[in-house]
């Protein structure tokens, strides 16, 4: 009777227990909906960003720790990253973007959080750094269709950096509750000194880029196959021509 017993508690155990596979699958569903569950999110608020600042800035929480707005601006990298190598097929591009992109996007956030903590903390702001991180970070959401802005010269890099400067300002007023004017003023100061600065990076990489294949026609070899003497001797000639340019404009 005791082996009976003890053989009908083991059956009804193996039937109590459910199959290990089927905790497999199940295990598996609940980290496919959470991946669903969080691009979904993450798309949700890259759209609220672009479309509704103001609304979404007003509601954002100011705190919560740093890992949804991390996770974001390296979801954001990834896109933009992508972008950069479409584009680049066009030209002389590389899938190591898909790579760097998200690393120098997390890298730059919290650089760009910490200076940005700093300005807004001058201006009067009372709010720590991790909601200066956290605003800096959800302003990435635009850094994919600045990407794509950047294939026009001069105009395309000028309205990424507008179009910052208005989210700035909204970030200011909604998050910091600082003045609308005085943002205005202290931000649209810093934006035209960029503008202006990437205007004439802009210029000076374009007459390096005319200029480039002259290396090849000058050294009879691409720059694939020269040596570190002759790379040295061609970017000694590249910039002698520039500066010969330089003073013959002048002299003009």
């Amino acid at each position: 009777m005791a082996e009976e017993t003890a053989g009908t508690k083991d059956s009804e155990t193996q039937e109590a227990s459910p199959p290990v596979e089927s905790k497999q699958d199940e295990a598996g569903s609940d980290v496919s909906a959470e991946v669903k569950t969080g691009v979904t999110s993450i798309i949700e608020i890259a759209k609220k960003v672009i479309l509704d600042p103001v609304g979404f800035f007003k509601e954002m929480p100011k705190t919560g720790g740093l890992a949804d707005p991390l996770v974001f601006v390296a979801a954001v990298g990834v896109v933009s990253g992508g972008l950069t190598v479409i584009l680049a097929l066009f030209k002389l591009g590389t899938l190591a973007w898909i790579i760097l992109m998200p690393i120098a996007a997390v890298i730059g956030s919290f650089i760009g959080g910490a200076i940005m903590f700093v300005i807004w903390k001058l201006m009067g702001s009372e709010q720590d750094f991790e909601a200066a991180y956290r605003c800096t970070a959800y302003s990435f959401a635009i850094h994919p269709i600045v990407v794509v802005l950047g294939l026009i010269p001069y105009v395309g890099m000028s309205i990424g950096l507008l179009w910052g400067l208005y989210l700035v300002v909204v970030v200011s007023v909604e998050v910091h509750s600082i003045k609308a004017k005085t943002a205005w003023i202290v931000f649209g100061i810093l934006t035209a000194i960029s503008i202006i600065t990437n205007i004439r990076a802009e210029r000076f990489r374009r007459k390096i880029e005319d200029r480039l294949p002259n290396f090849t026609t000058n050294t009879g070899s691409s720059s694939e196959d020269m040596t570190p003497e002759e790379a040295g001797r061609a970017v000694g000639e590249f910039f002698r021509g520039m500066q010969e340019a330089a003073e013959k404009k002048e002299s003009e």
